[in-house]
């Protein structure tokens, strides 16, 4: 029960964010609601790990929003390129967060923790609102699909495998990398709005 509500409250952030579309909001009001959004998932992510990784999980946080920032300020042609990267990496962490959230919905089912695993469920429609939004807006439908496929998957491997996901997701280095990923996050949603300012367009479908 808790895997099915997990994978399905993963797939209500695209339909709210066509439904505000087909609604009329305007798209700079969506993505600056999407960027509140964003903004405090990513918070979350740093809440849930700075206490097993410490101070370096802010530093690594840190790194991960002015990196992308640097290579773009050195390499002008590259810009695509480096925002390419940083989304490859926001993507992967968000998906091995996938397989820690699966984890976490096992220790539900086995009704230990449920308030656990009812956050998890919770939080999950943000984070699919924030794949649709960086992916489709980006590249196009069909690479959305298929990352939130991907995040299904790893949401069922998370939870097939869970002791397994659980002795990697509980390792300081992997709070480091999500610290890491947070940031990343936060900085391609920062480039999305800057990216408007300079009046370039987007896909969409």
């Amino acid at each position: 029960m808790f895997l099915a509500a997990g994978i399905i409250s993963l797939l209500i952030g695209p339909l709210v964010y066509h439904a505000l579309r087909g609604a009329g909001v305007v798209r700079q009001r969506l993505d600056l609601l999407v960027t509140a959004v964003v903004t405090i998932l990513a918070g979350l992510i740093l809440w849930d790990k700075v206490p097993e990784g410490g101070w370096p999980t802010l530093v690594c946080a840190a790194i991960g929003f002015v990196l992308p920032l640097l290579a773009e300020q050195m390499l002008h042609r590259q810009e695509r390129g480096i925002h390419l990267a940083t989304l490859g990496v926001g993507v992967l962490g968000l998906l091995l967060h996938g397989a820690a959230d699966g984890a976490a919905l096992l220790t539900g089912h086995h009704g230990h923790e449920t308030t656990l695993s009812i956050a998890v469920i919770l939080h999950r429609a943000p984070a699919g609102l924030a794949i649709w939004w960086l992916v489709q807006t980006s590249f196009g439908r069909t690479p959305a699909l298929v990352v939130l496929g991907l995040m299904t998957l790893a949401t069922i491997a998370g939870y097939v495998a869970a002791s397994q996901v659980a002795d990697l997701t509980t390792a300081q280095s992997f709070a480091w990398f999500q610290g890491f990923v947070a940031g990343s996050l936060l900085h391609l949603t920062f480039h999305r709005l800057r990216f408007d300012d300079n009046g370039h367009g987007h896909h969409h479908h």
